[in-house]
């Protein structure tokens, strides 16, 4: 049932932008408009989010400018993907924003299938699909897993957007590389800047998924919604597996900070007590160091792994703090300028 502040909020969709952005990855970019241009539903506009130091984009948009694409070009104040995200919010005038990376090619049906569930859910606030990974050497996981985009009672964050199967399902948490948003959303949402890193700042997909939550709206995933998302370098930035430990530092501060926000007062104090004293083995606290030592893996590594996991927690925990102190909303992130 939908709650009185979405009267009026949940008409059938018309118009739909496609939001990208983009930094210095001219050629895969080029391929993400080539598969955008294939839509069986044609987007009503393509919102590029490019930086004002990015002459290679720049250079290739201009020798496409015979696109049949209605293309704007929008430039960020600084840089960062949360940047990149927020100004396009502000900039896209669909009733849909489709969200995507530039280094993805989107199915023939993406924009179809995102306007039928949009449409036969009025109270569907946003949607993820399938991001299927590709390497030169073809998909790189080929598995399917059933549990998708959900965060457990303890505060055990699961992602696996990129192996669900199975029918549409609500999820806690959606995918930056492949989600659409009801701009009635978030009219009065952006993704908080507070959270850290450099050029790809970690898990704000958390943030924003349960800012739209708290304010009543549905997340859903459907494994029907695809686009292959390639194994691009990054400029700025490592990827899960190749994190430095000041990367790591950032990701492991951004998820808690993101839970600490977002999250009721019981499960807030249940996920930052598991986070500090478990983790994930990736991330761990000192309770699973044992564990990582008998299992194989050098106590020195295990122990880096923790002191950093560990640090960046309680920093989260003081930035959530500071953001209690300053006024800055617990559910919403940063707040949307005035349209």
């Amino acid at each position: 049932m939908l709650s009185a502040r979405h009267i009026g909020a949940h008409r059938s969709p018309t118009t739909v932008s496609v939001l990208v952005p983009t930094w210095r990855r001219p050629e895969s970019l080029a391929r993400c408009l080539d598969a955008l241009e294939g839509q069986v539903r044609t987007p009503d506009e393509v919102v590029l989010v490019v930086r004002d130091d990015d002459d290679q984009t720049r250079d290739m948009l201009a020798r496409r400018s015979s696109s049949s694409l209605p293309i704007r070009i929008v430039a960020p104040d600084r840089e960062g993907v949360i940047a990149a995200l927020n100004c396009g919010f502000d900039q896209a005038n669909g009733d849909l924003i489709a969200v995507t990376d530039d280094d993805t090619v989107p199915n023939p049906d993406w924009l179809q299938c995102i306007f039928r569930r949009f449409a036969g859910n009025p109270d569907l606030g946003a949607l993820s699909g399938r991001d299927r990974v590709v390497a030169e050497d073809g998909y790189l996981e080929a598995t399917s897993e059933p549990v998708v985009g959900r965060i457990r009672w303890y505060g055990r964050v699961i992602g696996n957007h990129h192996l669900g199967s199975g029918p549409m399902r609500d999820i806690d948490i959606l995918k930056g590389a492949n989600m659409a948003l009801r701009r009635a959303a978030i009219t009065h949402l952006r993704i908080d800047p507070a959270l850290r890193g450099k050029g790809a700042e970690p898990h704000w997909e958390i943030d924003l998924s349960l800012a739209l939550k708290a304010t009543g709206w549905r997340l859903a995933y459907d494994p029907a919604i695809g686009v292959d998302h390639y194994a691009e370098a990054r400029h700025v930035g490592q990827r899960e597996d190749a994190m430095s430990p000041h990367e790591r530092f950032d990701a492991v501060h951004n998820q808690a900070y993101a839970l600490l926000k977002g999250l009721s007062p019981v499960r807030r104090l249940t996920a930052f007590a598991y986070g500090v004293l478990v983790g994930t083995r990736a991330d761990p606290g000192p309770l699973l160091f044992p564990m990582l030592v008998a299992s194989g893996q050098s106590p020195h590594d295990a122990l880096g792994r923790t002191r950093v996991a560990t640090t960046a927690r309680i920093e989260a925990f003081r930035s959530w703090g500071r953001g209690r102190r300053s006024g800055r909303s617990q559910a919403s992130g940063s707040r949307a300028p005035a349209r």
